[in-house]
């Protein structure tokens, strides 16, 4: 297993993947999603990538990809006691299922975290699956209870 920066021609393979994962997600087919949520999913990633926010690795085997984890990197205004202005949010950790249990996930986040630490953000932080739970708290992430939200649309 390969694990790789993705670039901007594999923007295509990374949008199908967090596609599929919302799809599993949701537990429907993708074909339930929203007609354009795919092709709004891949220019997302193209401006975000362009813009320079947009982070992502692929996992390979045997020139196939089988996994993918996405972050985006925004500034942030530095604290007194920490002057690092970026911070990241994981915003996709998926493996084929056929590919599970095998490591994969781990090495994708491995390696999200390294850039991160790499570029100098300060934190990384994500929604989480009961299932990868697990995997997150093992690799050092832990429950933020000061963190609140605002669903705008729902209001």
């Amino acid at each position: 297993m390969d694990v790789r920066a993705a670039t901007l021609e594999d923007l295509g393979t990374v949008a199908g993947f967090r596609t599929r994962f919302v799809a599993e997600m949701r537990g429907v087919d993708e074909a339930a999603l929203p007609a354009d949520f795919a092709e709004r999913t891949l220019q997302n990633h193209v401006r975000s990538f362009r813009a320079g926010r947009l982070r992502s690795w692929l996992a390979w085997e045997t020139s196939q990809p089988v996994g993918v984890i996405s972050s985006l990197v925004d500034e942030v205004p530095p604290r007194p006691e920490d002057t690092q202005e970026l911070q990241g949010f994981v915003t996709n950790l998926y493996v084929l299922p056929t590919h599970r249990g095998r490591g994969i996930a781990s090495a994708l986040l491995k390696r999200c975290i390294e850039d991160a630490e790499t570029t100098g953000v300060r934190m990384l932080g994500l929604h989480s699956t009961a299932a990868a739970r697990g995997l997150y708290k093992q690799m050092g992430f832990r429950e933020a209870p000061s963190w609140l939200e605002l669903d705008l649309t729902r209001r």
